[in-house]
């Protein structure tokens, strides 16, 4: 998998079941934010939504357990599959912007 410095990677806790989580930086969010949805709805199905917590809070969910989520700021992948795949794509589409 290429590193991709506009995409920050770490494993979060969902229900205790570890998500990689991907988090495009703000300038490539408010730019490319809404194609990046609509590629991974594609390429994934629907993604379940997160519901919004107060920092320090559990992460929550209204269905526990599903492929992937997307909040307003990243999206949660539950296999390093769907997390590689999507890194790999988003390299290749902000490299070619």
């Amino acid at each position: 998998m290429t590193h991709n410095h506009n995409l920050l990677c770490q494993t979060r806790s969902l229900y205790n079941e570890p998500y990689h989580v991907v988090r495009p930086l703000l300038p490539i969010r408010m730019q490319h934010g809404p194609r990046m949805i609509e590629w991974a709805e594609q390429a994934f199905g629907t993604a379940g939504k997160r519901i919004k917590g107060i920092i320090g809070q559990t992460v929550k969910v209204e269905e526990p357990g599903l492929r992937y989520y997307v909040d307003p700021t990243a999206f949660w992948f539950r296999n390093s599959q769907d997390r590689d795949s999507f890194i790999t794509h988003w390299t290749k589409e902000l490299k070619n912007d």
